[in-house]
């Protein structure tokens, strides 16, 4: 039994390090797309635990950096192929979707960057 213990202490007993990586995947224009610990494909920055833990989706990815966005500069209806249906000639009035005469508008916002 003493041979066994002799071996038992001459072992290495640390436990391998396991490396995680918090990746950010993010699209052509900035957009965050979603984020994991995987291997996957697409366009990735490795961040922080702390960036990974907060999941926001409320930033943009500019010159390989993450830019985060200061408060909404504007925001204005514009006419769509989707949004809520109105009156096309009054857009107080909210119309049903099926009605034939409609025009669809939806609030388009702007950011301004760090």
């Amino acid at each position: 039994m003493d041979a066994f213990w002799q071996a038992a202490n001459a072992h290495d007993w640390a436990p391998p390090e396991v490396r995680q990586e918090f990746r950010l995947y993010y699209n052509d224009t900035g957009n965050v797309l979603y984020y994991s610990m995987e291997d996957l494909p697409g366009t990735f920055l490795v961040i922080d635990r702390v960036t990974f833990d907060q999941q926001r989706f409320d930033i943009r990815i500019k010159d390989g950096k993450i830019v985060k966005l200061n408060h909404p500069a504007s925001w204005k209806l514009a006419p769509a192929d989707q949004g809520t249906p109105c009156h096309p000639q009054d857009i107080t009035i909210v119309v049903d979707n099926n009605a034939e005469n409609k025009q669809h508008w939806e609030v388009k916002t702007t950011y301004e960057s760090d």
